[in-house]
């Protein structure tokens, strides 16, 4: 009778691990990225688009997560100026 509970247990372990394994699995697939090889992306803006801080970071991150996907960035910032109806997103695709 030991033995069955034994290996009853056992069995039970292993299906709640297997279980919990593949839910992990299937979470854990990140999804697609936006941009696509060869796209361009231009950052346009005002003085703070012109120090070029925060999109450095994301110019940073785009090439060390995707090091083999060539994008072009392209900062347009210029201190002083104002940006209006700058909402405009297009994607150019060669």
């Amino acid at each position: 009778m030991r033995c069955f509970v034994r290996v009853a247990s056992a069995i039970a372990l292993t299906m709640v691990l297997a279980i919990s394994w593949s839910v992990r699995a299937s979470a854990a697939k990140p999804p697609p990225f936006y941009l696509k090889p060869g796209d361009r992306v231009v950052f346009y803006g005002d003085s703070i688009t012109d120090q070029r801080l925060y999109t450095t970071y994301i110019e940073s991150y785009c090439v060390s997560r995707f090091p083999n996907d060539h994008f072009t960035f392209i900062h347009s910032g210029w201190g002083g100026d104002r940006v209006t109806g700058g909402a405009v997103v297009q994607s150019i695709r060669a």
